[in-house]
């Protein structure tokens, strides 16, 4: 291209540009720039659904003025009034409608603003197109809590979260006032309002409420929002409760038990034991029980329990601890017996049976305790209680105050070979287990099979066997501890007699004692009394009984006395007089210490006594021979006369008796007379006369 054709077309584009610029001026003379809807909430772009809106509209004009016939809202309805902002824009206002509210529906509204370049409306400089969004909804509003039921020392932690919706149109997704404040209230004893400072639509956050604020047991958190309208959300209301009650440390429960006993006592010896105390709580965290021991032994510390249910929400938590008030904190306070302690401030105690030597240093003295018992549930809430317990310093051993079997008598200490029973009674302050109570018989060390406290403590062995041989001997050594680990006193050694033989009867003899027995001393009648010697063999103290209740009544256990000739010894009873009479036995029951019984019986008739005064039992028939007498003969010997009686029952009766025969009437040729046959149950006697010889001359 030549020099001249270009600036041809220099000059053309010029051209064209200076009429593009004075054919645009005209069109950028005037223009809205911008258009805000407000309600009477004064929130651009948002009303509410009965409202009056106020719009304004920024406009640019350059150095001109505009007036309000040269906008309109529409096509009808001019701006109120137009007039500087002081920013080179006009500020026109129009209030829709004029005067009061107007029900602007449930949804978004779109207003068109036109300019016009002047108020004939032939021109239209600008126009713009401006909406508002009706807001009718309340918010909503939601609120959660991760658990129903708290503790007294944790925070109450609720999430609220409230959301805000203009109206229910799907144009109106998305477009709301805003969230004004949100306000949480429990029964009215804590209360908050809370000013999110937000601009969305939706809130969520939390709040932490102090369980002191809100009473123990059922509670309810409330919550709802206010949109910046001032629409109210409907109250939504959770329940939970606080639990601000810790466990119960049952104060006077608190023991310390060694093999189940409860002690009050300690000693200069490590002792094991257990601290048991109970702990009321439906929800206590067994983990949670802490004990500070140090008091009870300076080597333990703060030491956890351990805890079982036993019923109606108590536990009862232990701690297994070396009882030693005057043990050093770096000091072991026991050890197998395949170790071996070292210290030079110990002193090495008796050496239990349990293969456990304890050690020991100097005491301190009777004084009361404290322990420390820390607990918490399962929710938090904690306790610290301190517990006192006296302790009283015991250092002294059993004192065996005796030792014996069941069968001592007299003083003497008698035993069977085997299946025996010894008793020990014992005086201790402490207590005793009967697993650290021996007894020695022979080669044999026997635990106690129970230990009772009675006034002093009672310790029984069951089916002790002694041996055949005689005298033997039993004993309790220093092997026997306390509860304390304090060995006896003193030894205590016992001699035992062995009996190993029943009582033997060798000779029963039994005579009455009455009217009629110096003459008929084999009857016994009413009314006689009954005398008895018996013969029994028995080394040892005999305890002999007779039952005579079959012949007189209320005789069941007379004791008899017996006296010793030798090996032997004879028992004798002399009864009360007998009442009942009959055919029957008398049982003889021989004891000896240990209870070896021979038990005998005697056979016995007691007659009974006829009350008539002349009892009419015997008729009689009498014979005689010689029938008569050769009085020729008469001068020269002495003739005999033999009469033998025939007694003839009316009833049932037998002779006991017969006496002699008594003569009446003129008796002077008889010389004497004499019987016989006439022994007992006879019904013929016979009677001899001897006639004298010289009453015949």
């Amino acid at each position: 291209m030549n020099k001249e054709k270009y600036l041809q077309f220099i000059a053309a584009f010029v051209i064209i540009l200076l009429f593009n610029f004075i054919f645009y001026v005209p069109r950028v003379h005037a223009s809205i720039n911008s258009v805000s809807i407000k309600g009477s909430g004064g929130i651009a772009g948002f009303a509410k659904q009965n409202d009056a809106l106020d719009i304004e509209a920024l406009v640019s004009i350059g150095n001109s003025t505009i007036k309000g016939d040269q906008i309109f809202l529409g096509s009808t309805i001019s701006f109120d009034s137009c007039s500087g902002s002081g920013n080179q824009d006009t500020k026109c206002t129009v209030k829709f409608p004029s005067t009061g509210s107007q029900d602007l529906g449930n949804k978004p509204l779109q207003f068109v603003i036109n300019l016009f370049k002047n108020s004939s409306q032939l021109q239209l400089d600008d126009s713009k197109t401006a909406s508002v969004v009706v807001d009718n909804q309340p918010p909503n509003v939601k609120i959660s809590i991760p658990k129903s039921v708290f503790s007294g020392q944790e925070n109450i932690v609720v999430t609220y979260e409230a959301t805000d919706t203009a109206c229910s149109d799907p144009t109106c997704t998305g477009f709301c006032v805003g969230i004004k404040d949100i306000e949480i209230d429990t029964n009215g004893t804590f209360k908050k309002t809370i000013d999110p400072n937000a601009t969305g639509c939706s809130v969520v956050s939390t709040i932490a409420i102090e369980s002191t604020n809100v009473k123990d047991g059922l509670n309810s958190i409330s919550a709802k929002a206010t949109d910046k309208f001032g629409q109210v959300s409907t109250q939504k209301t959770i329940s939970f409760t606080v639990d601000a009650v810790p466990p119960n440390i049952v104060t006077n429960s608190l023991v310390i038990l060694r093999r189940g006993i409860s002690l009050n006592t300690f000693s200069p010896q490590s002792v094991p034991v257990e601290v048991m105390v109970n702990i009321s709580a439906p929800d206590l965290d067994p983990n949670s029980v802490t004990a500070d021991l140090s008091e009870l032994n300076p080597s333990s510390g703060s030491v956890r329990g351990s805890c079982s249910p036993t019923g109606n929400d108590i536990h009862t938590c232990s701690w297994p601890i070396n009882l030693n008030p005057g043990t050093g904190s770096s000091q072991s306070t026991s050890t197998t017996s395949s170790q071996q302690t070292s210290s030079s401030s110990t002193v090495p105690s008796r050496s239990t049976q349990s293969g456990t030597t304890s050690t020991s240093t100097p005491t301190s003295s009777s004084s009361t305790k404290t322990i420390e018992i820390n607990a918490s549930d399962l929710l938090g809430n904690r306790i610290s209680v301190k517990l006192s317990k006296p302790l009283a310093l015991d250092d002294k051993g059993p004192d065996i105050f005796s030792l014996t079997t069941d069968t001592e008598l007299n003083g003497v200490v008698y035993a069977r070979p085997d299946g025996n029973k010894v008793i020990a009674t014992i005086t201790e302050a402490t207590g005793l287990s009967a697993d650290e109570v021996f007894l020695h018989v022979g080669n044999d060390r026997i635990a106690a099979s129970s230990c009772t406290k009675q006034s002093n403590w009672e310790c029984t062995w069951q089916n002790v066997g002694f041996g055949t041989v005689s005298p033997a001997s039993m004993s309790i050594k220093s092997d026997t501890i306390d509860l304390l680990l304090n060995p006896v006193s003193q030894d205590k050694t016992v001699s035992v007699t062995i009996d190993n033989r029943p009582p033997v009867v060798n000779d029963i003899n039994v005579t009455p004692i009455g009217t009629i027995s110096a003459t008929v001393p084999q009857i016994f009648k009413v009314e006689d009394k009954i005398a008895v010697l018996i013969n029994v063999t028995e080394e040892n103290e005999l305890i002999a009984l007779a039952d005579f209740s079959n012949f007189i009544g209320g005789a069941k256990n007379v004791p008899g006395t017996c006296s010793r000739f030798g090996d032997h010894q004879l028992c004798t009873w002399l009864s009360d007089p007998t009442s009942i009479p009959g055919t029957d036995e008398i049982e003889f029951n021989f004891t000896d210490p240990v209870r070896h019984s021979t038990i005998v019986s005697h056979s016995l008739t007691v007659l009974g006594l006829e009350n008539t005064t002349v009892p009419d039992f015997w008729r009689n028939e009498v014979t005689c021979s010689p029938r008569t007498v050769d009085r020729q003969l008469g001068p020269f010997i002495n003739q005999r006369v033999y009469c033998q009686v025939h007694l003839l029952p009316n009833s049932n009766p037998s002779t006991v008796f017969i006496g002699t025969p008594a003569c009446s009437g003129d008796t002077s040729i008889v010389q004497n007379v004499e019987s016989f046959n006439r022994e007992f149950g006879s019904t013929t006697p016979f009677i001899k006369f001897t006639l004298k010889k010289d009453e015949f001359k």
